[in-house]
């Protein structure tokens, strides 16, 4: 069941950003965020902030030595759209319809040592489905990927 609250979206990605912050180091990533102040969600912070963990930890991994990882919100017609953008080594268009189905991974000759279980992304979903919305994707092999979360106001 959900805990829904109502908070800040820009201060709940700063409070990510902080936890990221040495991945990020690591890589020499840097993070964008592109998020009005003014913004609130109501749901369950909880499980909105592991949808957006999950999102930012495939970021970071899926993005090369020094690239961009951006994240923006906006509000649409009674939705608010926020994206996780990175300019990193993107899906394979044959992969992208299944990248939300648990235990499916993209080919690790592909992905290099970057390994998971194949649960994130489903567990992802299904935690914005319950929020009564959708996650959708656009990737391009080798430039990267942007995921975005709908959720209603």
């Amino acid at each position: 069941s959900l805990q829904k609250t109502t908070f800040s979206l820009f201060d709940l990605i700063r409070e990510l950003e902080e936890l990221l912050k040495k991945k990020l180091s690591d890589k020499n990533l840097q993070m964008k965020i592109l998020i009005d102040k003014t913004i609130t969600l109501h749901a369950d912070k909880i499980k909105i902030r592991q949808v957006l963990i999950n999102l930012l930890d495939n970021a970071v991994k899926f993005t090369k030595e020094q690239g961009i990882i951006t994240v923006s919100a906006t509000k649409d017609n009674g939705k608010i759209l926020i994206s996780v953008q990175d300019n990193g080594i993107g899906i394979p268009y044959v992969e992208q319809s299944r990248i939300f189905e648990r235990f499916y991974q993209v080919d690790k000759a592909r992905t290099g040592e970057v390994e998971g279980t194949g649960l994130g992304l489903s567990i992802v979903k299904h935690i914005v489905e319950d929020h009564g919305g959708n996650i959708k994707l656009e990737s391009e092999l080798g430039k990267g990927s942007r995921f975005t979360v709908i959720l209603p106001e």
